[in-house]
């Protein structure tokens, strides 16, 4: 419910950064290796664990290391704190004991990743354009999934997207229909499915003669985005919990008694461990906006007292909805405080019974 709640909030345009997100790849690189950060490419970490930490250290020695990861390409490295980013997915493949001790996490084991099926197109032309309300406008159709399985179809009205005649006429994650896309690209490949999105696009604009696309490109992420499983609630897995307990993994459970961390509190005990990443923030779930907050999450948790003052005020000014008068900010976080008519809000601190889903009865009954 808190989730969508928050999502009714969100404008109903949909914006995309001109040239994608490698720009933003690439000032983040070229910054980050400024400051000393060295980045190890295409080197996927199988191994993560627990360094021993001497009861007595020698005389010179200054090591505070408390963490080891070895890679597929046999290359290794230490560190005293980790910001990790794998999707929960993978992050249950990792081996080592720091590796056994993540995979074990209720709150982990309680997030499910989604599938999709994508197609992109370019066309001759925006054949499109007569059909919207306003020129210039992104261009939604939306359609039942039971209706040729196209669900969502875009067709972008800002600039840089109109100027190449750009489009995703195929946008779902049905679970019916995004096997359906799969039976027909293992079938015939791209342009079995293409032949079928024309098909579709067609009965749904019959007076429209629509040309061939000029280049087309079909997708099926595995980890299109996340949500929390259909017994996490049975685990006492809410919205709240996942993103507090993604800023301190190995410390409990947060909000429960005697566990002192909560990223939104101050004097909170520091992790030096954080999950980040659009998985790890359910309230912003399939959106670039819920991996920016988790990774603001993790950074106010445990990276406050090292930051920058500027550094804090930029968090502060995209937390607060990009506003410069906080005061009149509109976050998405406030739709989790919103109380419902009816509702009964669960006191702080306080665990609800596992329940057994088929009877509904405590499990310890």
């Amino acid at each position: 419910m808190k989730y969508y709640m928050v999502e009714s909030q969100r404008p109903a345009t949909y914006f995309y950064p001109e040239g994608g997100f490698r720009p933003f790849h690439n000032e983040l690189r070229k910054r980050i290796q400024a400051a000393g950060v060295r980045i190890f490419n295409e080197s996927t970490i199988f191994c993560l664990s627990d360094i021993k930490q001497p009861s007595h250290k020698n005389a010179g020695d200054t090591s505070t290391s408390k963490y080891a990861a070895l890679t597929t390409t046999g290359s290794g490295w230490r560190a005293e704190r980790l910001i990790l980013n794998p999707v929960p997915r993978d992050m249950l493949k990792i081996q080592g004991s720091l590796g056994q001790r993540l995979a074990r996490q209720t709150v982990l084991n309680s997030i499910q990743p989604i599938r999709a099926a994508l197609y992109n197109a370019y066309w001759p032309s925006r054949w499109w354009d007569k059909y919207a309300t306003r020129t210039g406008r992104n261009f939604l159709v939306i359609t039942p999934s039971d209706s040729r399985c196209l669900m969502d179809s875009e067709f972008p009205g800002n600039p840089f997207l109109a100027s190449v005649n750009a489009s995703r006429p195929l946008y779902t994650d049905d679970p019916k229909c995004v096997a359906k896309w799969e039976r027909l690209y293992k079938a015939g490949g791209t342009p079995a499915v293409e032949k079928a999105v024309m098909e579709a696009l067609q009965s749904f604009f019959p007076r429209e003669r629509i040309p061939r696309p000029i280049l087309g490109a079909f997708y099926l992420p595995v980890n299109a985005w996340h949500h929390p499983t259909v017994n996490a609630t049975e685990r006492n897995v809410t919205v709240q919990r996942v993103e507090d307990w993604a800023a301190a993994p190995l410390q409990g459970t947060p909000g429960t008694t005697g566990d002192k961390h909560n990223i939104h509190g101050s004097g909170a005990s520091k992790s030096s461990i954080c999950l980040v990443g659009e998985a790890y923030y359910p309230l912003g779930s399939a959106w670039s906006w819920g991996a920016l907050q988790s990774a603001m999450g993790c950074l106010r948790a445990n990276y406050a007292d090292i930051m920058s003052k500027t550094a804090k005020a930029d968090m502060e000014f995209i937390r607060g909805g990009c506003q410069s008068n906080s005061s009149n900010a509109v976050s998405p976080e406030a739709a989790t405080k919103i109380a419902l008519k009816g509702e009964v809000q669960q006191p702080a601190g306080v665990e609800l019974p596992h329940l057994n889903p088929a009877t509904g009865k405590r499990l310890d009954h």
